[in-house]
C-alpha cells in the first residue's frame, strides 16, 4: 500500500510539472478574436501586453474602435481561467467582461467560454470564442 502512495504521489507531482504551462507568457502577442458566428476573422483584435494589460481593436462598420482592459490569468492543477475586466466598448462589440474558463490552449489557438459575468451573475454569461494567434 505504502508503495502504490509513493507512485500516485510521483505521479501527480510528475503530471503538475509537466503540465505547468506559463500561460502568462504565452498569451502575450496579437490574436483574432472570433466568436462562433458569422463575423469575418480579424474583425475584432486581442493584443495581450505584459502587465496583465489587454487592448482591444475592432474594426466595425468601417469605424476602428480601441478598448484597453485588465485581464487576470489565474491557474490551477484542473483548471484555468482567465478575468477581463474594465472594457468600455461594449456597444460595438458586446459585452466581454467576467470570468472565462480556458477550455484549450496551445502555441497558436484558445479556446474559452464566459461562466460568469462581471457582476458574479452566470444567467446570461455564456459567451464561447475562440483566439488564432497573428502571424
Amino acid at each position: 500500500m505504502k508503495r502504490f502512495n509513493l507512485i500516485l504521489i510521483n505521479f501527480l507531482l510528475m503530471l503538475s510539472i509537466f503540465s505547468c504551462k506559463n500561460y502568462e507568457e504565452d498569451i502575450i502577442g496579437a490574436w483574432n478574436y472570433q466568436t462562433y458566428d458569422n463575423q469575418p476573422q480579424g474583425t475584432v483584435i486581442y493584443n495581450f501586453k505584459e502587465n496583465n494589460l489587454l487592448i482591444r481593436v475592432i474594426n466595425s462598420n468601417n469605424n476602428i474602435y480601441i478598448d484597453s482592459c485588465q485581464y487576470l490569468i489565474e491557474k490551477s492543477l484542473f483548471k484555468k481561467q482567465m478575468t477581463i475586466s474594465g472594457s468600455k466598448v461594449q456597444q460595438v462589440a458586446g459585452d466581454v467582461n467576467g470570468l472565462y474558463r480556458i477550455e484549450k490552449f496551445s502555441d497558436n489557438v484558445v479556446v474559452m467560454t464566459r461562466i460568469k459575468l462581471a457582476n458574479d451573475q452566470t444567467n446570461g454569461a455564456y459567451l464561447r470564442c475562440e483566439l488564432n494567434r497573428r502571424q
